[in-house]
């Protein structure tokens, strides 16, 4: 009689963890502990700011990595607005911080986001000619060009959800 009483508390504890393991994993969910990679990032909206960079390919903010910034960088260099390096550049710092922390790094310059929103701050070296305008005063053979500055370093700023550069500048040291 005992022979029985073993099979059968076998079989009420299969079927205690079937049952518990249906209320852990319930059909159509995905466990907190799996990485959520069947997930369609944001999308920007048609009314974003910025220009086009990262593609977002997370369902978090952010929703790049710094490892994308790093490649973005890699491929696209720091070039635009007029700006562009004339010796390799060296990424320096990347930082996801909020739009008002980036304003403060980048000494008050507004990255045209909520304070609140997260963005993600790049400073970058080089040498980096500054653009400059047309000549101004009188232009003989007697007048000396004034030298185009170089500033050494720069910045770039891109929005945390839509991968979009928001800014972008030099500035010395």
């Amino acid at each position: 009689m005992k022979r029985p009483s073993i099979i059968l508390v076998i079989a009420i504890l299969l079927i205690l963890l079937a049952i518990g393991g249906w209320f852990i994993i319930r059909p159509g969910t995905t466990p907190s502990s799996v990485s959520s990679t069947h997930c369609t990032p944001p999308t920007a909206p048609a009314n974003s700011i910025g220009a086009p960079a990262i593609k977002p390919h997370l369902c978090t903010t952010p929703t790049f990595t710094v490892d994308d910034v790093r490649q973005y960088i890699k491929v696209h260099g720091f070039q635009g607005m007029r700006i562009s390096s004339v010796t390799p550049i060296s990424i320096a710092s990347i930082k996801f911080v909020s739009s008002k922390e980036a304003s403060q790094l980048m000494k008050g310059e507004s990255t045209g986001v909520a304070d609140d929103a997260i963005v993600c701050y790049v400073r970058v070296t080089g040498q980096f000619p500054a653009p400059s305008g047309p000549p101004t005063g009188r232009i003989d053979k007697k007048s000396t060009p004034t030298p185009q500055p170089v500033y050494n370093s720069g910045e770039e700023v891109f929005d945390g959800t839509t991968g979009n550069m928001l800014v972008m500048g030099i500035m010395p040291g």
